[in-house]
C-alpha cells in the first residue's frame, strides 16, 4: 500500500522506471540487484497505521542511510517533497 507521504516517491520512481539504464544502473549501485516494479492490484492487504508509521520511518532512515544527508534534505526537507525535519534530528541521535 502507497501512504499518501509516499505517494510522491512512488510518482518519482516511475519516471525513474522509463529511463531503464539509468533505473537499472541505480539498482546495481544502491541496492545490489535490480528492483522490479510490481503493479498494485487492489488486492494488497491493509496496513494498520502504527505499521505504515514504521515503515515510512525506516523508508526514509534507508533513504539517508543509503543516499546521504544531502538527498535526505533535498527530498523531505528542503525540496518539493518538505516532510517535518524532527525525522532527520532523530536520525542523528542514534
Amino acid at each position: 500500500m502507497i501512504t499518501s507521504d509516499l505517494a510522491k516517491i512512488d510518482d518519482m520512481w516511475h519516471t525513474f522506471l522509463l529511463f531503464t539504464w539509468d533505473y537499472s544502473q541505480f539498482c546495481e549501485r544502491y541496492f545490489g540487484y535490480f528492483f522490479h516494479h510490481v503493479p498494485a492490484n487492489g488486492r494488497e492487504p491493509q496496513v494498520s497505521p502504527l505499521k505504515s508509521k514504521r515503515q515510512l520511518r525506516r523508508f526514509y532512515e534507508h533513504v539517508y542511510d543509503v543516499l546521504g544527508e544531502n538527498t535526505f534534505r533535498q527530498w523531505f526537507m528542503d525540496g518539493r517533497f518538505k516532510h517535518n525535519g524532527a525525522l532527520l534530528k532523530k536520525r542523528r541521535t542514534h
